[in-house]
Protein backbone atom coordinates (compact mmCIF):
# COMPACT_ATOMS: atom_id res chain seq x y z
CA UNK A 1 0.00 0.00 0.00
CA UNK A 2 1.36 3.50 -0.93
CA UNK A 3 1.38 6.45 1.01
CA UNK A 4 0.53 9.97 -0.66
CA UNK A 5 3.39 11.22 1.19
CA UNK A 6 5.71 8.18 -0.47
CA UNK A 7 8.25 9.63 -3.21
CA UNK A 8 7.42 6.49 -5.56
CA UNK A 9 3.56 7.22 -5.31
CA UNK A 10 4.36 10.56 -6.63
CA UNK A 11 6.58 9.17 -9.70
CA UNK A 12 3.94 6.92 -10.68
CA UNK A 13 1.18 9.66 -10.29
CA UNK A 14 3.23 11.87 -12.47
CA UNK A 15 3.81 9.23 -15.40
CA UNK A 16 0.31 8.26 -15.66
CA UNK A 17 -0.34 12.28 -15.74
CA UNK A 18 1.70 12.52 -18.67
CA UNK A 19 0.82 9.14 -20.79
CA UNK A 20 -3.05 10.72 -20.30
CA UNK A 21 -1.95 14.17 -21.35
CA UNK A 22 -0.56 12.93 -24.35
CA UNK A 23 -3.59 10.81 -25.10
CA UNK A 24 -5.25 13.55 -24.95
CA UNK A 25 -3.31 15.54 -27.05
CA UNK A 26 -3.52 12.92 -30.29
CA UNK A 27 -7.39 12.63 -28.96
CA UNK A 28 -7.78 15.70 -30.17
CA UNK A 29 -5.71 16.39 -33.16
CA UNK A 30 -7.65 13.34 -34.06
CA UNK A 31 -10.55 14.94 -33.43
CA UNK A 32 -10.12 17.95 -35.17
CA UNK A 33 -9.13 16.47 -38.49
CA UNK A 34 -12.16 14.10 -38.15
CA UNK A 35 -14.18 17.52 -38.11
CA UNK A 36 -12.53 18.41 -40.54
CA UNK A 37 -12.80 15.76 -42.82
CA UNK A 38 -16.98 15.77 -42.57
CA UNK A 39 -17.21 19.40 -43.36
CA UNK A 40 -14.85 19.25 -46.33
CA UNK A 41 -16.89 15.91 -47.69
CA UNK A 42 -20.19 17.49 -47.24
CA UNK A 43 -18.74 21.18 -48.47
CA UNK A 44 -16.13 21.54 -51.06
CA UNK A 45 -16.48 17.83 -52.41
CA UNK A 46 -20.12 18.47 -54.01
CA UNK A 47 -19.13 22.00 -54.94
CA UNK A 48 -15.88 20.80 -56.96
CA UNK A 49 -17.65 17.96 -58.61
CA UNK A 50 -20.72 20.36 -59.91
CA UNK A 51 -17.91 23.08 -60.96
CA UNK A 52 -16.07 19.91 -62.56
CA UNK A 53 -19.61 18.61 -64.37
CA UNK A 54 -20.27 22.35 -65.36
CA UNK A 55 -16.81 22.55 -67.53
CA UNK A 56 -17.20 19.23 -68.83
CA UNK A 57 -20.52 20.83 -69.75
CA UNK A 58 -19.52 23.81 -71.71
CA UNK A 59 -16.75 22.09 -73.46
CA UNK A 60 -19.17 19.75 -74.73
CA UNK A 61 -21.26 22.41 -75.58
CA UNK A 62 -18.68 24.33 -77.48
CA UNK A 63 -17.23 20.85 -79.22
CA UNK A 64 -21.00 20.66 -80.15
CA UNK A 65 -21.45 24.26 -82.19
CA UNK A 66 -17.94 23.39 -83.59
CA UNK A 67 -18.48 20.06 -84.80
CA UNK A 68 -22.45 21.65 -86.34
CA UNK A 69 -20.60 24.60 -88.23
CA UNK A 70 -18.00 22.31 -89.82
CA UNK A 71 -20.11 19.92 -90.94
CA UNK A 72 -22.60 22.99 -92.52
CA UNK A 73 -19.05 24.38 -94.38
CA UNK A 74 -18.10 20.75 -95.44
CA UNK A 75 -21.71 20.33 -97.39
CA UNK A 76 -21.91 23.96 -98.67
CA UNK A 77 -18.61 23.42 -100.21
CA UNK A 78 -19.63 19.61 -101.14
CA UNK A 79 -22.77 20.98 -102.59
CA UNK A 80 -20.79 23.67 -104.17
CA UNK A 81 -18.82 21.56 -106.17
CA UNK A 82 -21.26 18.76 -107.29
CA UNK A 83 -24.34 21.24 -108.28
CA UNK A 84 -23.85 22.70 -111.49
CA UNK A 85 -25.41 26.24 -110.97
CA UNK A 86 -23.26 27.96 -108.16
CA UNK A 87 -23.43 28.37 -104.08
CA UNK A 88 -26.74 30.10 -104.39
CA UNK A 89 -28.08 26.29 -104.99
CA UNK A 90 -26.16 24.94 -101.95
CA UNK A 91 -27.57 28.19 -99.73
CA UNK A 92 -31.11 27.19 -100.70
CA UNK A 93 -31.23 24.02 -100.84
CA UNK A 94 -29.49 23.53 -96.81
CA UNK A 95 -31.79 26.97 -96.13
CA UNK A 96 -34.86 24.71 -97.85
CA UNK A 97 -33.15 21.73 -95.26
CA UNK A 98 -33.27 23.63 -92.10
CA UNK A 99 -36.66 25.63 -92.49
CA UNK A 100 -38.26 22.16 -92.51
CA UNK A 101 -36.99 20.83 -89.85
CA UNK A 102 -37.14 23.89 -87.87
CA UNK A 103 -40.71 23.53 -88.83
CA UNK A 104 -41.10 20.30 -87.35
CA UNK A 105 -39.37 21.36 -84.54
CA UNK A 106 -41.86 24.08 -84.28
CA UNK A 107 -44.89 22.44 -84.62
CA UNK A 108 -43.72 19.34 -81.68
CA UNK A 109 -43.11 21.91 -79.12
CA UNK A 110 -46.87 22.52 -79.07
CA UNK A 111 -47.75 18.75 -78.22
Amino acid sequence: MSIPGDPRFEVVSAVVSESQESDWASQLVDTFQSVVDSVRSKTSDPATRLVKYAVFAVMGIALAIFTFALLIIGSIRALDNYLPQGVWLAYLLLSAIFALAGSFLWRKRRM
